[in-house]
């Protein structure tokens, strides 16, 4: 056997421009492979750095008031690898502020940790604060300040609270004050990530730092943050490991975060703050990190996590199916120009199973070579693909980068790859090398096939006239030789097919993947929003409306929309035969037999005139003939349960129920709707308001109507701004907001 071992090494020396081509195929199939694994595990790992990046390095927030056993808890903790830790310091006054609503600061004290490694604060100038008398200032704080701030700028904050002002007065709330402290500006923030904001309506934050004795003593005055990561061990039962630390039962805990949305949401939360309160921890509200354990594949969606998984499993198949032909191939080539070595060693009295050993052995050797290299050329080609997708979609990886990652299980997924490949590459060429019969081989004439006499056998070995018409003498010789050694040109056809086939099929199926991930995931057109409430004694909602239309006009702006609406709940009853019967069947829940009709809940936005002159025109009709009516969103979400409430609806999503989409009017119909809004938020929250509207038209796609360019996929009827005040005046109701979205040019 050490004989034929080395017959081979000289035979592979010797040859050496074949066994480089061999240890090509297998470079470029190691490679292929390499790549996609390491494609795959980067994918993955700058999913789960961007989930970190904007939504913090966090499994669990928990809020509330904490001793510090439970610290103690956490820093003993063997499954606990870390948190951090965030408190609500007090409340000041604003007195910088622009804004007729945002009139207080929010102070939060977060410990070092925090700021280093666990909420990633970018700055824009300055640093991150070190003493409980440094701030860093968010981009809300600087924005809406009168005051121009810089890092190292102080700054004094009146601390103190808001007195409740008298049941029925109309007077501003006092804020009394209980102390002044003065800050130093260590920082500018360019923007808050990691899971924290910069505050809500009415007010904003700004962060300093807590020193870490201090954060076991309770605070003053608000409930502390904490966000705990568990180890990576553990992190696949957060669950278990969080119900753990607070003392409430795991199965509670996790019907909790699958029915979060439902309406039996509270009700566990109770429980779990009930049994957290038996064991000493003052628990208000707690929530995980859902972006970030989606991520992880800890949290899957079953239909992405499915689609995802078909996609590699399609690609490795594709590129094992091509590996095992390209080698396969090789070794075809090398078995056909070793025939008669082989039958040499046969006609000494080598065994058929020392012959296919003998083939395994080749393989092996190229395999030892190969394998390496294709690996490290994978890795290579992986950092290039990683280097060129960062300089092609920095500027849509919204500051996040696309970073390398080469796990150890893809390394050794690939070297088995290429062992399985090869196996399976060499199996059929050893087999067929160990039944050649020694004269045969001697002869080498198993190949080529000889025409025997007699008319009808050498007229196989005719060229095609248009064969030589087309090629002349030299493609009669080729054409002849194909016919005479079919087996050694069969391998180089099967090539050609088999690249011709998978450049095909990977192209056409990355072509289906994009127009799915297109349609099911498709981006807003629009990015830029702006938004605004008002009450009824602010500045009439039109010159809101006057602002909104100004901004669209800038030269900057290519498109835009912009609408208002109320808050409520609202009916809307249509006749029954305007309704298609796909609809009927698909949501009988929501057909009203005894009156005819079909009834479900809707929205009612007032859009900007361009918006509805679009839709006007989509439907065949005019702006002017249009006015004082409605455009109908035909193309309907429908669930099990029919057409639900706008809540329902969210629920539902949440829980990823299935749903599909179906027209809800007939094309040629223009029905009159009878419409009933119950709004919420006013003076009084039993107005009602009932109206008729007359429909125009039906609209399809995606209607985009909110300032964060979320599209709009329930029942929604749309009419002029103008007409949207009039339909809902009645009864003291006016419009409580504008939602404005914009697409901006890049420069």
């Amino acid at each position: 056997m050490k004989i034929m071992h080395k017959l081979t090494v000289i035979s592979l020396r010797k040859n050496i421009s074949r066994t480089i081509v061999s240890v090509i195929g297998i470079v470029l199939s190691i490679a292929l492979i390499t790549v996609v694994a390491c494609m795959v595990a980067s994918v993955r790992q700058s999913m789960i750095d961007a989930a970190a990046k904007t939504s913090g390095d966090y499994d669990i927030m928990v809020c509330g008031q904490f001793n510090e056993e439970f610290y103690k808890k956490l820093d003993t903790e063997p499954n606990v690898r870390n948190y951090f830790f965030c408190r609500g310091e007090g409340m000041a006054r604003f007195d910088d502020s622009l804004s007729v609503f945002t009139k207080t600061v929010t102070i939060m004290a977060l410990d070092e940790d925090s700021y280093n490694s666990g909420l990633n604060i970018e700055l824009a100038e300055g640093v991150l604060p070190k003493k409980n008398d440094e701030l860093v200032l968010p981009p809300s704080f600087v924005n809406l300040s009168g005051k121009k701030y810089h890092a190292g700028d102080k700054i004094t904050l009146s601390m103190g609270y808001y007195k409740d002002s008298p049941i029925g007065s109309d007077e501003e709330p006092e804020f009394i004050t209980l102390s002044s402290t003065t800050y130093t500006i260590t920082g500018i923030s360019s923007r808050m990530q990691g899971g924290i904001s910069e505050g809500s309506a009415g007010n904003v934050i700004v962060y300093t730092c807590i020193d870490n004795d201090a954060k076991y003593k309770p605070g003053l005055v608000a409930a502390d943050f904490v966000f705990i990561r568990f180890t990576d061990s553990a992190e696949p039962r957060y669950i278990e490991e969080f119900a753990k630390l607070i003392g409430a039962e795991a199965g509670v805990v996790d019907r909790y975060f699958r029915s979060e949305g439902s309406s039996d949401t509270e009700e566990l939360k109770e429980e779990i703050i009930q049994s957290a309160m038996e064991n000493g921890y003052k628990i208000s509200s707690f929530t995980r990190n859902y972006a970030l354990l989606s991520a992880k594949g800890i949290i899957s969606d079953v239909n992405s996590t499915r689609i995802f998984m078909l996609l590699v499993g399609f690609l490795f198949l594709i590129i094992i199916g091509a590996s095992v032909f390209i080698i396969r191939n090789s070794f075809a080539i090398s078995i056909t120009e070793k025939t008669r070595l082989y039958g040499m060693i046969s006609s000494m009295g080598a065994t058929s199973k020392q012959i296919r050993s003998n083939v395994f052995f080749e393989g092996f050797i190229l395999g030892l070579f190969g394998i390496p290299l294709g690996i490290l050329l994978g890795i290579g080609a992986a950092a290039v693909l990683v280097s060129v997708c960062n300089g092609l979609m920095g500027s849509y990886l919204n500051g996040t980068e696309l970073v390398l990652s080469v796990p150890f299980i893809a390394v050794i997924g690939a070297v088995l790859l290429g062992i399985v490949t090869i196996f399976l590459s060499v199996f059929n060429t050893a087999v067929r090398a160990s039944k050649i019969s020694p004269i045969v081989a001697i002869r080498s004439n198993e190949d080529i096939n000889i025409s025997k006499r007699g008319k009808k056998r050498a007229k196989s070995y005719k060229t095609p006239r248009f064969i030589t018409a087309l090629f002349g003498a030299g493609g009669m010789i080729a054409w002849k030789n194909m016919k005479r050694s079919r087996r050694q040109y069969r391998t180089t056809v099967v090539s050609i097919v088999l690249s011709v086939a998978v450049f095909i099929a990977m192209n056409s199926f990355m072509e289906y993947n994009i127009r799915y991930i297109r349609e099911n995931f498709e981006t807003s057109p629009y990015n830029m929003g702006v938004s605004a409430y008002f009450r009824e004694s602010d500045k009439p909602y039109n010159e809101y409306v006057n602002v909104y239309e100004r901004i669209g006009t800038l030269d900057s702006v290519e498109d835009y929309i912009y609408c208002t609406t109320f808050f409520g709940v609202s009916t809307i009853t249509l006749p029954l035969n305007a309704v298609t019967d796909e609809m009927r069947s698909s949501a009988s829940q929501n057909i009203n037999t005894e009156n005819n009709t079909f009834e479900c809940s809707f929205s009612i936005y007032g859009i900007n005139d361009k918006k509805f002159a679009e839709m006007a025109e989509s439907c065949g009709t005019t702006f002017d003939e249009s006015k004082g009516k409605a455009f109908i969103h035909n193309n309907v979400k429908v669930y099990d349960e029919g057409i639900t409430s706008l809540q329902r609806a969210y629920e539902l999503e949440h829980v990823h129920a299935d749903s599909r989409v179906v027209n809800l009017l007939k094309d040629d119909s223009k029905p009159t709707a009878s419409c009933e809004c119950n709004f919420i938020g006013y003076e009084d929250d039993n107005l009602r308001n009932s109206f008729s509207v007359d429909v125009a038209g039906c609209v399809y796609g995606d209607i985009y109507l909110d300032e964060a360019g979320y599209p709009n996929k329930y029942v929604s009827i749309f009419v002029r701004i103008e007409d949207y005040a009039k339909f809902i005046s009645n009864n003291g109701a006016y419009p409580r907001s504008v939602f404005g979205a914009y697409r901006v040019t890049s420069s």
